[in-house]
């Protein structure tokens, strides 16, 4: 009678890790594949703005917390020049604060002070911004919101190397795991 000898395992792995080391691949793969997923939804909906007359803005200040953070992309659509200023209602404006080093602003108008001025104020700030807004400063109304996707600009405005490399290992390590095919516990 004939014996049959198996083969040595050659993979470093027992029996018992070949199916644990299977399935923590294939959850790793699995969760790149949806970062990959989010990661696109997220660009592609922030490049609304390349293909219409709408606008995008990357928010570079928590003064909109909890509603807008640092590093969310703003789309907004054009404001007709007819068209009222809401108060109540977040706008996009040129800054009337000269000396401000943000040239683009997006706050609430909080208040009509009546021969074309407005008062605005971030969400997150106790008081009104210190210049009212005209009417010929308002640009834009704000029609939808990206989360996280302006982060990497923000960084590199603000000159944070770190975070911006940690971001785009953190990618190229997804979009390496996203290409790889989960692993196979029967090699």
């Amino acid at each position: 009678m004939a014996t049959i000898a198996s083969a040595p395992d050659v993979s470093g792995t027992g029996p018992e890790q070949g199916p644990a080391l299977a399935w923590t691949a294939f959850l790793l793969v699995l969760l790149a594949r949806g970062f990959r997923a989010v990661l696109i939804t997220l660009i592609v909906v922030s490049a609304i703005p390349l293909v219409s007359t709408w606008s995008g803005y990357v928010v570079r200040s928590g003064s909109m917390e909890p509603g807008l953070s640092i590093g969310d992309v703003v789309i907004a659509q054009p404001l007709p020049r007819d068209e009222p200023i809401p108060v109540g209602r977040v706008m996009v404006f040129d800054n009337p604060d000269e000396t401000s080093s943000h040239a683009t602003m997006v706050h609430r108008v909080v208040e009509n002070l009546g021969k074309g001025r407005f008062a605005t104020a971030g969400d997150a700030n106790k008081d009104n911004d210190s210049t009212p807004a005209a009417t010929d400063d308002f640009t834009a109304r704000p029609t939808l919101s990206v989360p996280y996707i302006g982060l990497p600009l923000t960084w590199w405005a603000d000159q944070n190397p770190a975070a911006l490399i940690a971001c785009l290992a953190l990618v190229a390590s997804a979009l390496y795991f996203c290409a790889r095919p989960p692993c196979d516990p029967r090699h």
